[in-house]
């Protein structure tokens, strides 16, 4: 916490002049609970600009601490604020008109008896030139902001609160309160006072009022001006997300159109019932076709195309007239790189020509098995007339040999 310097007004009450004429009056030294006000300049606070406005609480707990009490009791009194600030050993015997006694709490307030020796302060006094009080002190700053129980918001607090002397002044910050006493209470000198406009409006204040007004005023103007700053942030933030939108309704609306058509161009691809038969047709067909030129082979994950170029490749290893036929047809490019009109025309001239060969080997077989079992054709029995059978005709044949 820094440690601050502060002055605070406060008044006296009746008025005592003693055959010496000395004054002799009560006053009331600091008030308790309260909130005061002061110029951020006035407190020395590091890094503070000089006209703040800063709103101190007095707690009673630190007015009336006992080691607060004790530093005002025996307080010197001068006339006016010294010019150094303070009271010291080495300025006292030029500044000090008086002493303050009988330093104790009296309600919300601290009072103590005030004791005016000097004859100039005590007919100022008497003549109603001063007549205010004002103390000085120091005290720890604790910046820690709150609400007092009266409920007036403040920026810090007073610890640790130390006094130091009591000037006899004209204006009080702390109000009719602090005045040196006097029996005729029409003859108090109030808080001076001072124009201060407001929105091109002028005012008659105490200083009081007006320090105050002056910082609602600021935080006024503070608070709207981060209003509209807010409100100009805002109109931008809103001006673009709504180009973020349009933007987003534009591309939707372009996702929504292109899977439209996507969805328009796989439908066209599904083939009707009739389609699949004749897809289904044509595999069957091709599957068996490639059986003929290739029992072993595997047509599953194959399209009808593989199917084919694999049929051929197998019946040109197993058939040497099929070898010659591929070797021909595709030459030292290969198979794998001829169209696929190609591939399906030599697929089915070696269908055909396995067919044929199949046709001829079961003629074959007939002829052999008809000679066996000593069947004669039609033609064989025309010309030859009776005969022995093919049986016997065969079996004589091998005792021939």
């Amino acid at each position: 916490m820094q440690r601050c310097e502060a002055r605070d007004v406060l008044t006296l009450s009746s008025r005592t002049i003693t055959p010496a004429g000395f004054l002799v009056a009560p006053g009331t030294i600091a008030r308790a609970g309260n909130v005061q006000q002061y110029r951020a300049a006035e407190l020395k606070l590091d890094g503070e600009p000089p006209e703040r406005v800063v709103r101190l609480y007095r707690p009673p707990e630190e007015v009336f601490a006992p080691d607060t009490v004790k530093s005002f009791d025996g307080a010197p009194i001068t006339h006016g604020h010294p010019a150094e600030g303070f009271v010291t050993a080495k300025n006292w015997r030029a500044l000090s008109v008086g002493d303050t006694t009988k330093v104790a709490s009296c309600g919300s307030a601290l009072s103590g008896e005030l004791n005016v020796r000097d004859a100039d302060a005590v007919a100022a006094v008497m003549a109603h030139e001063t007549g205010e009080l004002s103390c000085g002190y120091t005290f720890d700053f604790d910046p820690t902001p709150g609400t007092s129980p009266t409920g007036e918001a403040y920026d810090g607090i007073q610890r640790n609160i130390r006094g130091n002397h009591i000037a006899i002044v004209k204006a009080a910050r702390g109000g009719a309160t602090c005045r040196i006493a006097d029996n005729d209470p029409t003859k108090e000198h109030r808080m001076s006072t001072r124009k201060l406009a407001v929105d091109s409006v002028s005012y008659d204040l105490d200083e009081q009022a007006a320090s105050l007004v002056e910082s609602l005023v600021k935080t006024r103007d503070a608070a709207l001006s981060d209003l509209a700053g807010l409100q100009t942030s805002t109109r931008t933030e809103l001006t673009a997300k709504d180009g973020e939108i349009t933007s987003l309704t534009e591309r939707l609306t372009k996702l929504v159109a292109d899977s439209a058509k996507e969805v328009s161009a796989a439908q066209a691809k599904v083939p009707t019932a009739e389609q699949i038969d004749l897809l289904v047709a044509e595999r069957s067909k091709v599957v068996g076709d490639a059986k003929q030129l290739s029992p072993e082979l595997k047509v599953e994950g194959k399209t009808n195309h593989q199917v084919r170029i694999t049929a051929i490749g197998d019946a040109a290893a197993k058939s040497a007239t099929a070898k010659v036929m591929v070797d021909a047809v595709f030459g030292a490019d290969g198979i794998d790189k001829a169209d696929e009109s190609t591939v399906r025309a030599t697929f089915s001239a070696l269908v055909a020509s396995t067919a044929q060969d199949a046709a001829a080997r079961a003629a074959g077989d007939e002829a052999v098995s008809n000679a066996l079992l000593g069947k004669k054709t039609g033609a064989d029995s025309a010309a030859a007339g009776p005969k022995m059978s093919g049986r016997d005709e065969w079996i004589a044949k091998q005792q021939c040999k």
